[in-house]
C-alpha cells in the first residue's frame, strides 16, 4: 500500500478509490452501524524512527516537582505534549501548571504563537471545565478570526466550539460547514467524525464522501509521511480496530497495527503486541513474538513491562526462572514508575524474603517510600505497622503500629482495620475502644464477609468487653459466624469415626472443604478419613498424596488429631519424636503453632515419657529460643524441664524485657503469676486482651484470678467462661467442678445443675460426679432411692461405662451410705456384669472390690485376673494396683521386672501411687528384700 503526502481530497480521489480496494474494503450500506473494513499496515522495510513518550507517571512525576520557573530541559513540542497530557489526565489539577507553562512558551517558542497557542489556551480551559472563563477570554473569538489561516485542525477544533456555543454564537449550520472544510482538507479527525454520523443515518449537504471511502481516507491520512510523529498516528488506527465503533473490532488487525508502529520504533505499541499475545484475544498465540516485542516495551524504559517479564521471569514458564533479574528490573522500574514500581517491588520481595539477606530491609524500604506519596495504598501503611509489632514487639510496637494503620484504614484497607481492632481490644479496652473495634470490624464483615471479623466481634463481647459478657451482642456475631459455615467443625476424635458419605454427608463435604482450604484441623481429620476410609476412589486418594507439602499449622494438627487416637504409648512417643525433630527444623517460632499439651509432651511431662539427659538439654535450648521471642508456654516450663535454670522468679527475671516488650496471652499468665504490682495489673491487662476466645483460656484466667486472691476479678472471668460453654459436656463437667472448688453462694447448684445437663447428653463422668453428690449427706440433693433408681436405669439400658462410674463412686462413699444402698441391690451380680461387659473401669473396680472382700488365696487371684484386665485394657489406676500385685506377690507370682513397665506408664499419667512404688522398685534394684 503507497502512502502518499498532504494533500487536499478532492485531489487525490483516484488514488483514494485504488487505496480503498488495496486496504481489502467490504462494501456495506450507509445506515449500518459499522462497517467490516480489513485496512492492513504497508508492506514496507521498517527502521525505527519514532521515540516512545514518556508514561504517565513519568510526565506527572516531572511536572509535579517544577519550581514554575524555567521550563524542563525539553523540546518546546515535548513541552507542549506533556501539557496536553496532564490535562487529559486531571485538567483542574494542572490547571495553574499549564498556565504558568504556556507563558513561559510564548516567551521562548518562536512557532508557539497565533493558532498553536490559542488552541492550548482553549484546551487548557476546557479540561478544567472552566467554560464560562473561556467565553470571557475572548480566545474563541481570536480563532475564528484567523478565517482561512486555519489548519484541518483548527478549523476542527472551532467547529466544535461554535456547535455548543462556547465562546462564540451557537450555530449548527456553520458548525457542520467547518466540519467538512476540516474533512476536505484532510483532517482525519474531521472525516471520521463525518463517517460515525453517516452510519448513523444522517443527511450530511457538502459532504459526497462514500462512508466507506470516508474511512480508508481517514485510516491512510493517518498513516501519511514516514516521519516520528508516524507511531502517535498508527496507534489511532489501531486502537480504532482494538474497540470498534465506527469499525467492527478486529483484534488481529488491532495487533497488526500496533506491531508495525513497535517495528517502527514505538516501545508503547510494543507493549500492546506483547499484551495481546498474554491475553490471545481473537488470534493465535505466539510465546515468540510475545518475548520478543515485550523486551522491546522493556528496551524502551516503559515500567509496566519491566514488571511483566519480571512476572515471566518469577514464575518460570516462558522462560527459565531468574529471581535475581526479576529483582532488578522491579527495582528499575521503582525508580522510574515510582508508585507502580513500589508496590511491585515490595510485593516480589515479600514472596521471596528468605532468598536474599537484605530482601527485608530493601522490602521495608521500598513500603515506607511508598508510604510517603499522596496516593499510597492503605495496605504499605498495615505492612509497616506489621513490621513495627515484628522489630518492637507486640507491646513495644504498639503505639507505631496503631499510628500507621489510622492511615491504613484512613484509605480503606481491610486488614489495617482488622489488626487496629486487635490493638485497640488488645490491652484492658474501655468501652470507647471496644466500639471502634466494633465499627471497623464491622465494616470488615460488611464488604468483605466470612465468618473471621464475626468471629472477633464475638470474642469482643463475649471475652474483652470491660463488662464481658454481653451475652445478647456475642451470641449475635457467633450466629452470624455459624451461618457463614467456615469455622472448624470442632469434631472429637470419637465422632470423627461416624462421619462417613452416607452418615453425614454435609460434615463429610466440609472435611473436605476444609482440607482444601488448606485449614490445619480439616486436613489432619480428612487425612484420617483417607487412611481408614476404604470406599475413597483411586483418584482421590491420588490427587492427596501428591499433595506432600505440610505447613507447620498443618503437621500440629495432625499430631493432635494422631495422639488423641494412638493406642499405644510406643505411638505416642513416635508422634512427639516427630514434633521434637520439626521443632529443631522450623526454628523458636515453632512455638506459635504449639499447643500447652504438646509443649509438656515434647518435653517429657505430664502423660509423656521422660526424656534423656541429652535430649531434655537439647529441647531446652528449644524452649530457651522460643521463650526469647516472649512465647509462654515454653518459658512456665523451663523451671521444670532445665532445674539449673532458676525457679519461675529467675526465669521472669532473665526475660522478663521480652514478656513486656512481645509477651503472648501465655507469658502474661507467667508473668503475673510471679511479678509484682504494677506489673503483674499490666499482664493481666494485657492476658485478657489476648486471650483466646474460649473456655479454657478463660478458665486459665480463672485459676490465675484466684491464685493470686483476686475475687472480683474471678468471679468475672467464671462469668466469661459460663457463657463459652455451649454443648460441650467435657467443658461442662469441668465447670462444674469448678464451681465446686470454689465454694460459696450458689456454687454447689450451679454445679449441680451442670452436671445434670451433662449428664442428660450422654455424657458418663458428669453421671457418675452427680451420683457421687447424690451419695454425699452434705448436699442438698443427698437420696439413697435416687442413687438406687440411677444404678438400676444404667444397668437396665445396658450403659455399661456409667455403671462403672456409679460403682465407682459408691466404693468411695461413706460405709454407712454403702450400707444402705448394699441392702437393696445385688452389687455383686453387678459389679461383675459391668466387669464382664468390657469396661476397663467396671473391671478394675470389680478386682478392687474382690480384692477387698477376699478370704482366700482364690479370692485374691481372681482380684489380681481382673486387674490385670483392666490395665491391658487401658485403664491407668489398675496398671498401678497390678503392677503393685506384681512387685509384691499379691494373688500373683512375684515378678518386679514385669512389675516396673506397668507400674512406669501409669507413674506417666501422673499417678503418685504409682511413681512412689517405680522410685522404691529402681532404688532396690538387685536387693534380695524390698
Amino acid at each position: 500500500m503507497g502512502v502518499g503526502g498532504k494533500t487536499g481530497l478532492g485531489r487525490i480521489t483516484p488514488w483514494l478509490a485504488g487505496l480503498a480496494l488495496a486496504a481489502g474494503l467490504v462494501p456495506a450500506q450507509a445506515q449500518q452501524a459499522q462497517l467490516t473494513l480489513a485496512f492492513r499496515p504497508p508492506q514496507i522495510d521498517t527502521v525505527a524512527i519514532c521515540v516512545s513518550p514518556p508514561s504517565d507517571d513519568e510526565t506527572v512525576a516531572r511536572w509535579t516537582d517544577w519550581d514554575g520557573r524555567v521550563l524542563p530541559d525539553r523540546s518546546m513540542p515535548d513541552i507542549r505534549r506533556d501539557i496536553r497530557r496532564l490535562l487529559e489526565l486531571d485538567g483542574p489539577r494542572w490547571a495553574d501548571t499549564a498556565d504558568r507553562a504556556i507563558a513561559l512558551l510564548q516567551a521562548r517558542d518562536p512557532a508557539f504563537v497565533g493558532e498553536p497557542a490559542l488552541r492550548l489556551k482553549i484546551v487548557r480551559l476546557e479540561a478544567a471545565g472552566a467554560f464560562d472563563a473561556l467565553t470571557d477570554s475572548g480566545l474563541v473569538a481570536e480563532l475564528d478570526a484567523l478565517g482561512p489561516a486555519l489548519s484541518p485542525q483548527g478549523r476542527r477544533i472551532l467547529s466544535n466550539l461554535v456547535r455548543d456555543g462556547i465562546g462564540i454564537a451557537r450555530d449548527t449550520a456553520r458548525a457542520d460547514s467547518l466540519l467538512t472544510a476540516a474533512a476536505y482538507a484532510g483532517d482525519p479527525e474531521a472525516i471520521l467524525a463525518l463517517a460515525t454520523r453517516q452510519l448513523a443515518g444522517e443527511d450530511l449537504p457538502g459532504w459526497a464522501v462514500p462512508v466507506e471511502l470516508a474511512i480508508t481516507t481517514a485510516f491512510g491520512t493517518l498513516v501519511g509521511e514516514l516521519n516520528p510523529g508516524i507511531c502517535d498516528r498508527i496507534r489511532r488506527i489501531a486502537q480504532i480496530y482494538e474497540f470498534g465503533g465506527i469499525v467492527a473490532p478486529d483484534k488481529a488487525l488491532a495487533h497488526d497495527w500496533y506491531r508495525f508502529a513497535a517495528d517502527l520504533g514505538d516501545g508503547r505499541a510494543a507493549w500492546k503486541v506483547s499484551e495481546f499475545h498474554l491475553r490471545a484475544e481473537g488470534f493465535e498465540k505466539s510465546n515468540d513474538l510475545l518475548l520478543s516485542y515485550l523486551q522491546k516495551a522493556v528496551d524502551a524504559g516503559l515500567p509496566y513491562a519491566r514488571t511483566a517479564l519480571a512476572d515471566i521471569l518469577e514464575r518460570g514458564a516462558l522462560l527459565p526462572q531468574d529471581l535475581d533479574r526479576a529483582r532488578a528490573l522491579h527495582e528499575s522500574t521503582g525508580t522510574q514508575d515510582a508508585r507502580r514500581g513500589l508496590v511491585q517491588l515490595a510485593l516480589f520481595l515479600d514472596r521471596h524474603e528468605d532468598r536474599w539477606l537484605d530482601a527485608r530491609a530493601a522490602r521495608l524500604d521500598a513500603t515506607s517510600r511508598l508510604a510517603t506519596m499522596p496516593d499510597a495504598p492503605g495496605w504499605a501503611f498495615t505492612r509497616l505497622a506489621e513490621a513495627a509489632l515484628e522489630d518492637h514487639g507486640r507491646w513495644g510496637g504498639r503505639q507505631i503500629a496503631l499510628t500507621l494503620l489510622q492511615d491504613a484504614v484512613d484509605r480503606g484497607d481491610l486488614d489495617g482495620h482488622v489488626l487496629m481492632a486487635d490493638l485497640l481490644l488488645a490491652e484492658a479496652p474501655t468501652l470507647r475502644d471496644l466500639d471502634r473495634a466494633g465499627d471497623l470490624l464491622t465494616r470488615v464483615a460488611d464488604e468483605r464477609g466470612g465468618s473471621r471479623p464475626m468471629s472477633r466481634l464475638h470474642a469482643a463481647h463475649a471475652c474483652r468487653a470491660p463488662n464481658a459478657p454481653t451475652a445478647q451482642t456475642a451470641r449475635f456475631w457467633q450466629a452470624g459466624a455459624d451461618a457463614i459455615g467456615t469455622e472448624d467443625l470442632n469434631l472429637s476424635s470419637d465422632r470423627l469415626a461416624t462421619i462417613t458419605p452416607d452418615a453425614a454427608p454435609r460434615q463429610y463435604a466440609r472435611l473436605q472443604s476444609e482440607a482444601l482450604e488448606g485449614n490445619g484441623d480439616g486436613l489432619a481429620r480428612w487425612q484420617w478419613l483417607l487412611r481408614n476410609d476404604p470406599g475413597l476412589p483411586a483418584d482421590v486418594r491420588a490427587y492427596w498424596a501428591a499433595r506432600t507439602d505440610e505447613t507447620d499449622a498443618q503437621l500440629v494438627a495432625r499430631a493432635r488429631l494422631d495422639l488423641s487416637l494412638a493406642p499405644t504409648e510406643a505411638e505416642r512417643e513416635a508422634i512427639l519424636d516427630t514434633l521434637r525433630a520439626r521443632y529443631r527444623v522450623a526454628g523458636p517460632d515453632f512455638a506459635k503453632v504449639l499447643t500447652r499439651d504438646l509443649f509438656e509432651g515434647i518435653a517429657g511431662l505430664g502423660h509423656a515419657r521422660a526424656l534423656d539427659e541429652t535430649t531434655r538439654a537439647d529441647i531446652a535450648d528449644l524452649f530457651r529460643a522460643s521463650a526469647s521471642r516472649g512465647y509462654g508456654n515454653p518459658l512456665r516450663l523451663l523451671p521444670q524441664i532445665d532445674p539449673t535454670g532458676g525457679g519461675a522468679e529467675q526465669v521472669y527475671a532473665t526475660y522478663r524485657a521480652v514478656i513486656e516488650a512481645n509477651g503472648d496471652f501465655a507469658a502474661q499468665l507467667f508473668a503475673a503469676s510471679v511479678s509484682e504490682d504494677p506489673h503483674r495489673q499490666q499482664a493481666l491487662a494485657r492476658a485478657a486482651g489476648l486471650m483466646p476466645c474460649t473456655y479454657r483460656s478463660a478458665m486459665d484466667l480463672v485459676a490465675l484470678t484466684r491464685t493470686l486472691d483476686l475475687p472480683d476479678r474471678t468471679a468475672h472471668w467464671l462469668r466469661v467462661a459460663e457463657a463459652l460453654l455451649g454443648d460441650n459436656t467435657v467443658e461442662m463437667v469441668h465447670f462444674a467442678r469448678a464451681q465446686l472448688n470454689r465454694g460459696g453462694p450458689g456454687s454447689l447448684s450451679k454445679a449441680i445443675s451442670f452436671f445434670t445437663e451433662a449428664g442428660a447428653r450422654g455424657d458418663p463422668i458428669a453421671n457418675r460426679e452427680l451420683f457421687r453428690l447424690v451419695l454425699s449427706p452434705n448436699t442438698p440433693i443427698y437420696d439413697i432411692d435416687r442413687a438406687v433408681a440411677m444404678i438400676q436405669t444404667a444397668r437396665t439400658e445396658g450403659k455399661h461405662g456409667t455403671l462403672a462410674g456409679y460403682l465407682s463412686g459408691f466404693r468411695a462413699a461413706h460405709t454407712d451410705t454403702q450400707a444402705l444402698i448394699s441392702a437393696r441391690l445385688d452389687l455383686a451380680a453387678i459389679y461383675r456384669e459391668t466387669a464382664e461387659s468390657g469396661d476397663p473401669v467396671a473391671m478394675r473396680v470389680h478386682g478392687l472390690t474382690l480384692r477387698d472382700q477376699a478370704q482366700t488365696e482364690g479370692d485374691l487371684e481372681a482380684a489380681v485376673t481382673w486387674l490385670r484386665s483392666a490395665a491391658e485394657a487401658g485403664d491407668t489406676i489398675a496398671m498401678s494396683e497390678y503392677g503393685e500385685a506384681l512387685a509384691f506377690g499379691l494373688g500373683v507370682a512375684m515378678d518386679r521386672a514385669a512389675a516396673l513397665p506397668w507400674l512406669e506408664r501409669a507413674a506417666g499419667t501422673g499417678n503418685s501411687k504409682a511413681q512412689d512404688l517405680t522410685r522404691l522398685l529402681r532404688l532396690s534394684a538387685g536387693s534380695p528384700n524390698l
